[in-house]
């Protein structure tokens, strides 16, 4: 059974690990201290048997809900638990905003198959968004909860 709560400070080491096993340029751990002291309702891990499995953190920035990040481990991948972190965010940014936006690199086949069946759209190509000169597509999904 797949458990979605907000992200402890015990659980950053974990949350740094699948981030950088599951990106070629992961965000720095500065970036997930200023979210765990932040915005930690927004902040959320996904467990498996008290074992971290995944996690999201989202935003909102002038009336909009940002997916800031989304990694599930490798070996826990397929198994619903992007999908279940992705819906509890969703209704978190429900009664606030009413439009999601992210950015997901061109390249990234496997992410955009998984936006893209949860109801995003890409609005535009964004070039050299990345640090390396890789261009990311915008997507967006409009919430009708």
């Amino acid at each position: 059974m797949i458990n979605v709560r907000r992200c402890k400070w015990e659980d950053l080491n974990r949350v740094l690990e699948i981030e950088r096993t599951s990106f070629n340029q992961p965000y720095d751990r500065n970036v997930f201290i200023y979210y765990l002291m932040n915005e930690s309702e927004r902040f959320l891990v996904a467990e498996v048997n008290n074992f971290v499995v995944g996690y999201i953190i989202s935003s909102i920035l002038n009336n909009v809900g940002l997916i800031i990040s989304l990694a599930v481990d490798n070996k826990w991948r397929r198994k619903g638990i992007g999908k279940k972190l992705l819906e509890v965010a969703f209704q978190q940014l429900s009664n606030k905003v009413k439009r999601v936006e992210l950015q997901v690199r061109v390249s990234n086949e496997s992410a955009l198959r998984f936006y893209l069946n949860f109801g995003f759209k890409i609005e535009k190509r964004i070039k050299e968004y990345y640090p390396d000169g890789e261009d990311a597509y915008l997507m967006a999904k409009d919430l009708d909860f």
